[in-house]
């Protein structure tokens, strides 16, 4: 019995601990995104949302941010705090805009990420977005804000079509 009992337990082990493994990892870049970033025609899609204040929020499609070269459009959610100045209060979403005068600085680090920064010089309210990109496609974005809490995004990036 004891033979049988141990035979079960060495073959459903071996049966289990494929599936215990950590996955595929990607650990290539993938060239159309390197290009689209150094091209500077790229598009980023948030996921998720994190305020300075409050819990992180799970966001639905459709909010991302497009980068051409010459144009930056933003359709992004806020949730935060408004502090004082004149978009403290009206009802417009600060980042729902389109610029077309900015810095833009770009860089990529030895562990193969891009960090690029964009400071808006026609935006009464956003002063800085902080793009990080990774090889696998993933992407987060720090925006600071003049007269608001500072937010965050995590959300993926693509070449633009």
């Amino acid at each position: 019995m004891k033979k049988y009992f141990s035979c079960t337990l060495v073959i459903g082990l071996f049966l289990l601990l494929p599936g215990c493994s950590p996955g595929t990892k990607n650990t290539g870049t993938n060239e159309a995104l390197v290009q689209a970033i150094a091209g500077d025609k790229w598009v980023f899609t948030a996921d998720q949302a994190d305020p300075q204040y409050g819990r992180s929020r799970s966001l639905e499609a459709g909010y991302e941010v497009r980068f051409t070269g010459e144009k930056l459009l933003a359709y992004l959610p806020y949730f935060g705090r408004a502090y004082s100045g004149a978009g403290a209060y009206n009802n417009r979403n600060p980042l729902d805009f389109t610029s077309r005068v900015f810095e833009l600085s770009k860089e990529k680090d030895k562990k193969g990420r891009w960090l690029v920064t964009l400071r808006t010089k026609d935006t009464d309210e956003v002063s800085l977005l902080r793009f990080t990109f990774f090889g696998n496609g993933s992407a987060s974005l720090d925006v600071e804000l003049s007269s608001r809490s500072p937010i965050s995004f995590r959300g993926h990036v693509q070449a633009l079509q």
